[in-house]
């Protein structure tokens, strides 16, 4: 087996390296891991898929309004920085964190 040892440029690495590969890498945790799909479903998606594909992209879509407004992103960025005062004074109650203003933002509308 081998060992993939990553340099400075290379933080974390995701998806397939080409089109025609079943080897996909994903970084989770500060880890990088390869799976192999060996039977990948194409088929439709189910509503379920749909709904939550179209509600992140809802959620994608205001996020990036709020981050080109200064004063709706002052606004956010003072609640992030409560979040991770929260975070660092009770991390047993947040055991996967958001790390990102952005991912935030993602989360929170989400929720709603």
């Amino acid at each position: 087996m081998s060992k993939v040892s990553f340099i400075d440029p290379v933080a974390s690495l995701s998806g397939a390296l080409n089109r025609n590969e079943n080897i996909r890498f994903r970084t989770r945790n500060g880890k990088t891991h390869a799976y192999c799909v060996t039977k990948p479903y194409n088929g439709p998606a189910s509503e379920a898929q749909t709904y939550t594909r179209k509600n992140f992209g809802a959620c994608v879509r205001e996020t990036s309004v709020i981050l080109k407004n200064d004063t709706l992103r002052a606004e956010w960025q003072a609640r992030y920085d409560e979040y991770l005062e929260q975070v660092t004074r009770h991390p047993a109650r947040y055991p996967h964190p958001c790390s990102t203003l952005r991912g935030f933002i993602i989360s929170t509308l989400r929720e709603k």
